[in-house]
């Protein structure tokens, strides 16, 4: 009996420690507890959610295996030892082992939640729908398994559904900023621009630096012409995320359509520092430069775009009209056959 009760002391020790942070402490209580009692399966459960937090997830397999071994009848293993191997991309068996905690407990609904989880990573985005249903069914309001459900149903192109669950979540967690940006985000896969820069700013004003929320309002805010506000917006992303090339090549197209081609060269200049490899922000610097009648360098920047494999007849097209401005008519009709090929070659893929 001394012996069980400084087990429990230890194990309780050990949990109060882990709640401290003060890991290492932790880990010698749970050491200890296990040689007083290597047939203590509880013991190697707190071992490996310990071992879990610090990030060593196949020892904390090892435990939870050592655990189950002892008691194979207790859920709550099986449905940690998931999360573990879901840490580690083992998705297949961790969808194993909540199989095996839904076997022993048909209610645990963070098994439903975990295993759509997995089933996700997988793309078995049918059976992931199915899990969150679970989920949703066993604790109604669980905003997040609305919200991954939404996020599959979106990846489907069930947008209408995607909405609906969207919704459901927003309705049960109003503040949180990602629901709010992947619902702006469904609204423009079904070309609802005005909705979708409606959840945009609500998500925003949640977090105004989340810099995907601000990329993502800008292409919005050019698909509906609204060139000065979508510069607007990649001119808050570069302050939050100067490194950050495609919002300076975003800003140099929404300047470029206001006819602003100087501060749009700018732009393209600072894309292609950042990654010299941006092909699309050589072409467009390219058409800047033919607006204000620079061919020649206009001529060099498509060339570069080709050199990059961009493979898209309009550049080649431009060039050809690049170079017909500069009396290059020979290299013009050569390029031109060379465009329509790419077309063909387009055509065919």
């Amino acid at each position: 009996m001394e012996a069980s009760n400084d087990i429990r002391g230890l194990q309780r020790k050990g949990l109060l420690l882990i709640d401290q942070e003060m890991h290492g402490r932790a880990l010698v209580c749970f050491h200890r507890a296990i040689k007083l009692d290597p047939r203590n399966a509880f013991s190697y459960v707190c071992k490996a959610s310990l071992l879990k937090i610090i990030r060593k997830y196949e020892e904390a397999v090892n435990c939870y295996d050592k655990a189950i071994k002892l008691d194979p009848k207790f859920a709550a293993t099986y449905y940690n030892k998931g999360g573990a191997l879901r840490k580690m991309k083992k998705y297949g068996e961790a969808i194993d082992c909540y199989d095996q905690t839904l076997s022993l407990d048909q209610n645990h609904a963070k098994a439903y939640y975990d295993k759509g989880r997995a089933l996700e990573k997988l793309r078995m985005y049918e059976e992931a729908v199915e899990c969150y249903n679970k989920t949703i069914f066993l604790n109604p309001n669980d905003a997040k398994a609305y919200k991954h459900k939404g996020y599959i149903l979106s990846k489907m192109r069930r947008y209408e559904e995607a909405v609906d669950s969207y919704d459901q979540a927003i309705s049960f967690d109003p503040n949180d900023a990602n629901a709010h940006k992947d619902q702006g985000y469904i609204f423009y896969k079904m070309g609802k621009y005005k909705e979708a820069v409606d959840y945009y700013d609500r998500a925003i004003n949640l977090d105004p630096n989340n810099t995907e929320t601000l990329m993502d309002k800008g292409v919005v805010l050019i698909q509906m012409k609204r060139y000065e506000e979508a510069a607007g917006c990649y001119t808050q992303l570069i302050v939050l995320d100067p490194n950050r090339a495609k919002a300076y090549h975003n800003k140099g197209f929404a300047l470029s359509k206001k006819g602003e081609y100087g501060e749009a060269i700018s732009c393209y200049d600072k894309t292609v520092c950042l990654d010299p490899n941006y092909a699309r922000a050589f072409y467009n610097k390219g058409m800047a430069l033919f607006q204000i009648g620079e061919y020649e360098e206009a001529v060099g920047c498509f060339d570069k775009a080709i050199s990059l494999d961009l493979n898209d007849a309009k550049v080649y097209v431009n060039k050809q009209r690049a170079l017909s401005k500069l009396a290059k008519n020979e290299e013009a009709a050569e390029l031109k056959r060379k465009g329509e090929g790419v077309v063909s070659l387009s055509h065919k893929n």
